[in-house]
């Protein structure tokens, strides 16, 4: 059901911008993550600093979602890249794209299924902090 929810949100705010436009985020499959080349993306985890210690993706940068916007100046040379956001479940990420959104930051991706879905497909997960 949350699921649900998540994708919910997610369509409401890809059809937030017009039809010239590309939406505000776009979702990336954990098939379409993997097959890209490392570094293709920022990838930003947005769980709590201990979320993040109990497994997050390789070369994931974790920022929780309600510090994102006091870290923009960390971050803001990555505006244009894309960045892949993830969290728990899909809530954390959508507040935080809509955040980054509103920075300047253009290239938004949503990884299907967040951290519960990544775990739940027995793909590989790092332990411990940055």
């Amino acid at each position: 059901m949350r699921f649900l929810a998540v994708v919910a949100v997610l369509v409401v705010l890809a059809c937030h911008a017009s039809q010239s436009e590309k939406p505000l985020v776009t979702e990336v499959s954990q098939q379409e993550f993997m097959s890209q080349k490392p570094g293709s993306y920022l990838i930003l985890d947005v769980r709590t600093p201990e979320e993040f210690a109990a497994g997050h993706l390789d070369d994931a940068m974790n920022i929780p979602h309600d510090h994102v916007a006091d870290q923009l100046p960390q971050i803001q040379q990555y505006a244009a890249k894309p960045v892949l956001l993830y969290c728990r479940s899909g809530n954390r990420a959508v507040k935080t794209a809509e955040v980054l959104a509103k920075a300047g930051f253009t290239n938004l991706h949503h990884l299907t299924g967040d951290m519960q879905g990544w775990e739940a497909a027995g793909l590989p997960v790092v332990k411990g902090g940055p």
